[in-house]
């Protein structure tokens, strides 16, 4: 909360803007690298049938889904989302 109170609207505004207008679905499909695509099952800003979907385009890419978080996991759930990291670095 308190991050984003000290967010300025008009910076705000400009960076959801520029990621509603943006599509990486094409470039996705390149990714060479392990990924970990980490979707809280209420998040409403990136619903998690979006992450599974983006997780399917990119080749071998690893979806976890996050029971009872929302948009920020990471701060919502952090010791199931640290465990979720530490065991996908543990396996590359």
């Amino acid at each position: 909360r308190n991050m984003l109170e000290r967010t300025p609207q008009a910076g705000y505004i400009s960076c959801c803007e520029a990621i509603r207008d943006a599509d990486f679905t094409l470039q996705a499909s390149k990714i060479s690298v392990p990924v970990l695509c980490l979707a809280g099952e209420y998040d409403g800003s990136t619903p998690p049938v979006l992450v599974q979907e983006m997780a399917s385009n990119i080749p071998n890419a690893q979806y976890e889904l996050i029971s009872g978080a929302a948009h920020l996991p990471c701060i919502e759930c952090p010791e199931h989302y640290a465990k979720l990291v530490s065991n996908f670095i543990d396996k590359i």
